[in-house]
């Protein structure tokens, strides 16, 4: 498989995975998160999805806890991105490289490199001063915006979650922090102390 097919998978991820614990995840909420937050796929295609990428090494399953074992860091998703479905229900096989980092001499299996990439944290971009993407420093706010939210309006932390993901899937560009202040809105909640 091409370089560019593994980069699509992991965009597919890193976008599931965004507000999820990549260790520890229900798989239904998983499917949830495919089929009616992103609309990528019906209900039925995203069990295929789910089966799929589990066969092919990108994510593991214990009982219904889903696992990511890609790793996501430095994942760049582009504006608009949506995953070919029917490139992903093809299969495409998780090929994993060695990091450049690693200077041991040790010969790693490929079970050893994906355990420590799954225990790796997610972290779709890098606040490294070198890089030449401009920071968002309202992403910082994202969890306390969303405990804030939950605790004014009554709501649950994952309705919330859902409900700020159905405003980002309706409009793309839209950050998650802008989702989550647009909701904040509707809620009739002050979120001014967020703002800088």
């Amino acid at each position: 498989m091409s370089v560019e097919d593994q980069i699509e998978v992991r965009r597919l991820l890193a976008v599931t995975f965004q507000e999820l614990d990549p260790d520890s995840s229900p798989s239904d909420t998983v499917m949830r998160i495919w089929s009616l937050d992103l609309h990528w796929t019906d209900s039925k295609g995203a069990g295929e999805l789910l089966e799929i990428l589990i066969q092919n090494g990108w994510l593991s399953i214990e009982g219904s806890i889903v696992s990511c074992n890609a790793n996501l860091r430095d994942v760049e998703i582009p504006l608009g991105w949506s995953p070919m479905m029917r490139r992903m229900l093809s299969g495409i096989p998780m090929e994993l490289v060695p990091e450049v980092e690693n200077s041991s001499s040790e010969v790693q299996t490929p079970s050893l490199v994906a355990q420590e990439e799954s225990k790796k944290p997610l972290m779709l971009e890098t606040s490294s001063p070198s890089a030449n993407k401009p920071t968002d420093s309202m992403v910082a706010h994202i969890r306390p915006i969303r405990a804030f939210i939950a605790a004014e309006s009554g709501l649950e932390l994952a309705e919330v979650q859902r409900r700020a993901q159905r405003k980002r899937t309706a409009c793309p560009p839209m950050t998650m922090w802008m989702a989550l202040l647009l909701l904040g809105r509707e809620q009739r909640i002050d979120l001014s102390s967020f703002l800088e």
